[in-house]
């Protein structure tokens, strides 16, 4: 094949297809296939599988193909309606050149041999007035196991890639088996399956079903899977009968005659002639894509519509350009004046601003209500867990309690105790009465629970206090400001010196609020 073959890449055309083609192509043109998933026909199989040849059959685009190891790396061939017929990368070329320009790209991507494989990509650009706008990609055939000629990362290479492409919601994966192999020598179906699970946007292809000898069992569990009954796709299976190397070479050889003629034998004649041969395959992804793009393009408005306020939202906090000391003083002291305003609100209680409002985990921006609830609670637990002894009546006294509760103690036992400790204790007081700082002893030993309960109570005001700040911070600063967060002020003194905020939180709460 020297060029392309307009006839082949009509039949993927309607008026319907595409307008909505166009749409998305004008999306791919401004770079949105970047942040969102654009429908593409995927190409994957193992390697030697006739990936490649199933590509060129659908597309009408010449790839190099030979009875080795080919694609080592993805190739996007972007298909565009333009007056004239021109192919690209970074510079125009014509359809005749682009085996040769594929073969140049393993030069230039360093690919030369047989075991090497890379995760750049070749995006070729093919333009002309009667093309489609449609993205189709060939991807590297898929390998079980390194040998002497393959190594590790050739083996792992592929595998990343293919995984990359066929998981995006929106790509339609042909998943390419050969009649050649086993199929469960064929890994590309366990990766098919797990990319989409219920099968809605894959598609099954059988290559090389002429390699199989007639009235097999080899025969029949293949015309078995063409029939979509062992593993099921939605989108069905489709068989193909590549030309080999010869055919290819032969310019009297006509590929769809030949195969028009395979499958007008048993058992390949029994199936419906929508699943057979590389002319109705052409049909069958025309109505594929058009219900794709048609079922997706509503989400793909919202999508879009969701990022560009996110991006809004981006350039708001951006704020004016900053190129110039004064611009960006004006742009600090409007940051500090901002981020000021919201603390002066947090903490006086005002939360009638759009930020305050109670979302998920956003209760902490309500720093007044959130530092009341902590002292709420803090009251509470130093009313029923502060004391370390509870004096009761005839209870059997228990030292060791496991549950952190007050230890109980008789009035008794606790009189018993007092008076051992009034005996230790004497110094030049008159008989009958006792030294007043001996209370000091007990009230020490009953109150040792307080500080480690402030202590604690104290951390968690602090922890509450930081993170309002951070959320402050990310609401009035762009993403580049909050990248210095806190820079200047005593978070960093927090965050270098553990002494401050974890041995002593209530200087660091200090320092922190300041």
């Amino acid at each position: 094949m020297e060029g392309l073959d307009i006839a082949q890449l009509e039949s993927l055309q309607s008026k319907g297809q595409a307008e909505l083609l166009d749409i998305v192509d004008k999306l791919r043109n401004r770079g949105v296939s970047r942040y969102i998933s654009l429908p593409q026909l995927i190409v994957c199989g193992d390697q030697s599988s006739g990936k490649s040849s199933v590509l060129e059959a659908i597309s009408g685009v010449p790839f190099p193909v030979n009875d080795g190891l080919c694609t080592r790396f993805a190739t996007e061939v972007i298909l565009r309606r333009a007056p004239e017929q021109t192919a690209s990368v970074k510079s125009s070329l014509t359809h005749g050149e682009i085996p040769a320009l594929i073969s140049e790209a393993k030069v230039v991507i360093s690919l030369t041999g047989n075991s090497t494989f890379s995760r750049d990509v070749l995006q070729l650009e093919i333009s002309g007035p009667k093309l489609p706008h449609l993205t189709l990609v060939d991807l590297p055939g898929l390998i079980h196991h390194p040998n002497k000629e393959q190594t590790e990362d050739d083996v792992k290479i592929p595998k990343e890639l293919v995984k990359s492409y066929i998981r995006k919601p929106r790509s339609i994966v042909l998943a390419i088996v050969t009649a050649s192999n086993d199929t469960s020598n064929q890994i590309v179906l366990e990766f098919a399956k797990a990319a989409d699970p219920d099968g809605s946007r894959t598609m099954g292809i059988i290559t090389k079903p002429d390699a199989l000898l007639k009235g097999s069992p080899n025969e029949s569990t293949f015309f078995s899977l063409a029939s979509n009954q062992e593993t099921y796709f939605k989108l069905g299976w489709h068989v193909l009968r590549n030309a080999d190397y010869n055919q290819k070479k032969d310019p009297n050889s006509n590929r769809d005659e030949v195969e028009r003629e395979f499958f007008s034998a048993a058992p390949w004649k029994h199936l419906p002639q929508k699943n057979v041969s590389v002319s109705a395959l052409r049909v069958r992804l025309s109505d594929i894509l058009l219900q794709q793009i048609s079922a997706e393009l509503p989400e793909l408005v919202g999508e879009i519509e969701h990022q560009l306020d996110d991006c809004k939202a981006t350039l708001s906090r951006l704020g004016p350009a900053r190129d110039s000391s004064s611009s960006r003083r004006t742009y600090l002291t409007s940051l500090a004046e901002h981020f000021q305003s919201f603390v002066r609100t947090g903490t006086a209680g005002d939360y009638q601003d759009p930020f305050f409002k109670i979302e998920d985990d956003t209760f902490g921006r309500r720093l007044r209500a959130k530092l009341r609830d902590l002292e709420r609670e803090f009251a509470e637990d130093m009313h029923s867990l502060g004391h370390t002894y509870e004096i009761v009546g005839e209870v059997e006294w228990n030292p060791f309690p496991s549950d952190g509760k007050p230890q109980k103690k008789t009035r008794q036992v606790l009189i018993e105790e007092m008076k051992v400790l009034l005996s230790q204790s004497r110094g030049c007081e008159l008989p009958g009465t006792y030294i007043p700082l001996l209370i000091g002893e007990p009230f020490m030993e009953q109150s040792k629970k307080w500080k480690p309960m402030a202590m604690q109570f104290v951390f968690q005001a602090w922890r509450s206090v930081r993170r309002f700040l951070d959320d402050v911070l990310d609401h009035v600063a762009d993403g580049s400001a909050r990248q210095l967060r806190f820079r200047f002020i005593p978070l960093d003194l927090l965050q270098s010196n553990p002494n401050l905020s974890e041995q002593n939180p209530v200087l660091g709460l200090v320092y922190f609020t300041l």
